[in-house]
C-alpha cells in the first residue's frame, strides 16, 4: 500500500513487484502540515524507467473533463478505435493503443447506473 498524500489515505499499489530497491520515506511533522524526507534510495534495479514507461500507467493517462467531452463529441461521428487513438494523441500529446482507445470509447459510452448508452 502507498500513502496518497493528497487524500490522506492509503491506496493500493498497482505496479508489479520486481525487487527494485527504490523507496522514499516521508514523514509529516506536527500539525503545521510540513513534510520531511527521511530516506531516499533512488537507484532503480531490474526494470525500465523513463517518461515512456511512466506514461503507460493508467493513472497517468486519465482524461481531463475537457478531453472526455471532446472524445464524447467525436464519438458522435462513429469513429474507429484507430481514429480515437489518433484524436487522443492529438489532444493529450500521449500515445494511445487502439485497445486503450477502445476501452475509453466503451467507458465514455456507458451512462452511470444505466449500463451502456450508444451514441448514434
Amino acid at each position: 500500500e502507498v500513502l496518497n498524500l493528497l487524500e490522506g489515505e492509503k491506496v493500493e499499489n498497482v505496479a508489479a513487484y520486481v525487487g527494485c530497491p527504490v523507496r522514499v520515506i516521508v514523514n509529516q511533522q506536527g500539525d503545521d502540515g510540513t513534510f520531511i524526507v527521511t530516506r531516499a534510495d533512488v537507484e532503480h534495479k531490474d526494470h525500465e524507467i523513463g517518461r515512456e514507461m511512466f506514461e503507460k500507467y493508467t493513472l497517468n493517462r486519465r482524461l481531463s473533463k475537457d478531453h472526455e467531452d471532446a472524445v464524447r463529441a467525436f464519438l458522435e461521428t462513429d469513429p474507429s478505435s484507430v481514429e480515437v487513438a489518433h484524436l487522443l494523441k492529438d489532444i493529450t500529446g500521449k500515445d494511445y493503443s487502439t485497445k486503450s482507445a477502445s476501452n475509453i470509447m466503451k467507458k465514455l459510452k456507458r451512462v452511470k447506473g444505466e449500463g451502456y448508452k450508444y451514441i448514434n
